[in-house]
């Protein structure tokens, strides 16, 4: 229905009631009813009700605690176009016409974040906005170029007037404004705990469907749990289209399909989590000593639809894995959180955006190979998958240092029992070279108890060495020299010297 013009004077309250209480009066009973509820996606319930006052509709049930579903206004690139052009372009499986429209949108819209410049007013005021990240929604009042309420709002749809406020069906109507008469009608609502959207769509102007005005709009609202509903444009711009059931569902009274100035779909995406993540790139694998710390990092974009935050409700940490909270043997007190929570995201990362993890850890005493498995969870909200990283850590032991009791580089091993208290290997009794005494060669030779004074009387270079003692047994064959005693690896390491 296009901007219309006020027809009739205004402030017919009494009429209004009358026109409320009729309705009420005139509302089908279930025996009354042909419904028929189909569910063409997970989260979304479609019922076709067919009445004998007679009513066509179509009432639409989206969960938005569905990851799976995700609420679309229009972008300014996208208005003018029937609705299932804008489905396709939106990528919707769902959609319905919006705001009441002349050379632009009566009242706020907005899609994906951008607001519409060119609004005008005009009395659509009562608007709905919805956020991309969590599927929040609220009702708000606004003017066609103001403010938003909350910055997380990104879709907005608006129309007039409200047919049901605060879960009170809304009796007291200006009906110089066609919400009085009987029409086709497209209208939104909100449950009180904003959980769930409603979408209403009545067919009119034909004889097997006559179309509701503002009474019997809101008594229809009401009886599906809206808190809080909005008329939208109606008349031959009214249209519900379904992918998922053949396209457009509704029969609109022009014949067909209207080119309207904007839209609400709703995308399906069965693959969608709250919470989920890819893997980007790591930090190597490390050998390590046995208390070494080392740091390690790792990186993911967030695939989920909720922002990644290091504090707040739904803290993002990457935690242990294989099995899931177990205690790590590289936890470092004061590093980490807990025993099986590394880390927590370094900042806020925006769902397809790039965010790192990185940790500090310190090398178990005990060396051997070890697999270290980590998973992204956020807690409250629960794990991330497939996005399971793990690191091949070898710990070692560490090397001996010399004279502390063990092996000094290059040197024999202490057969046991031979080292001393001073690091030092010593030949044990059966080891010793079978000398017996006075043969051999002394290693110190005695100074002659009589001869010359120091300096006097030495040999000069020609003269014959002094005769050594001949070892028993006869010659050097019989004895153990000098040199052998002293290359044993057996003596100290400065008598060896």
């Amino acid at each position: 229905m296009e901007r219309l013009d006020r027809r009739a004077a205004r402030g017919v309250t009494l009429r209004a009631v009358l026109l409320f209480a009729a309705s009420l009066a005139a509302a089908p009973t279930a025996a009354q009813a042909q419904d028929t509820w189909t569910d063409p996606y997970p989260g979304v319930r479609h019922l076709h009700r067919v009445t004998e006052r007679p009513w066509d509709m179509h009432v639409v049930l989206v969960d938005l605690s569905r990851p799976e579903l995700r609420v679309l206004g229009t972008t300014p690139d996208q208005r003018r176009s029937v609705t299932s052009e804008f489905a396709r372009r939106s990528d919707s499986q769902i959609a319905i016409n919006a705001n009441f429209y002349g050379g632009s949108s009566c009242g706020m819209a907005m899609g994906d974040g951008a607001k519409w410049g060119d609004s005008y007013e005009d009395g659509c005021s009562d608007s709905v906005g919805f956020g991309r990240e969590r599927n929040r929604a609220r009702y708000f009042r606004s003017s066609a170029a103001g403010d938003l309420p909350d910055g997380w709002i990104s879709e907005v749809v608006s129309g007039k007037p409200r047919v049901i406020t605060d879960g009170n069906v809304v009796q007291d109507y200006d009906c110089g404004f066609h919400i009085c008469a009987l029409h086709p009608r497209t209208v939104v609502g909100l449950t009180e705990d904003r959980g769930t959207l409603i979408l209403l769509v009545v067919d009119g102007r034909s004889g097997r469907s006559a179309g509701m005005n503002g009474g019997e709009l809101g008594a229809t609202m009401r009886e599906f749990g809206a808190h809080q509903a909005v008329n939208l444009d109606g008349g031959g711009s009214t249209t519900l289209y379904i992918e998922g059931e053949g396209g457009v569902v509704n029969r609109p009274s022009g014949g067909g399909e209207r080119s309207v100035m904007n839209h609400l779909g709703v995308r399906v995406d069965p693959e969608a989590r709250w919470w989920a993540a890819q893997w980007q790139a790591q930090s190597d694998y490390l050998t390590l000593e046995a208390g070494q710390e080392a740091d390690l990092w790792v990186r993911y974009t967030n695939r989920g639809r909720r922002r990644w935050t290091p504090g707040g409700d739904n803290p993002v940490r990457l935690g242990t894995d294989e099995p899931q909270d177990r205690d790590s043997p590289f936890f470092l007190e004061g590093a980490w959180i807990d025993p099986h929570r590394a880390t927590a995201v370094d900042g806020e990362v925006a769902p397809g955006e790039d965010g790192t993890f990185s940790f500090r850890v310190r090398a178990p005493a005990q060396a051997g190979q070890y697999r270290e498995s980590f998973n992204p969870v956020a807690e409250g909200g629960g794990w991330m998958k497939p996005t399971h990283v793990f690191w091949d850590l070898t710990v070692q032991d560490p090397p001996a240092v010399p004279g502390d009791g063990g092996e000094g580089e290059g040197e024999p091993p202490c057969p046991e029992g031979t080292r001393s208290a001073d690091g030092e290997c010593h030949p044990s009794q059966a080891e010793l070279p079978d000398v017996q005494p006075g043969e051999g060669e002394a290693i110190h030779e005695p100074r002659p108890a009589e001869g010359p004074a120091p300096g006097e009387g030495e040999p000069t270079a020609d003269a014959d060495p002094p005769a050594r003692p001949a070892a028993r047994g006869g010659g050097k064959s019989g004895g153990v020299g000098c040199a052998t005693l002293l290359s044993s690896p057996y003596w100290p390491r400065w008598v060896r010297r």
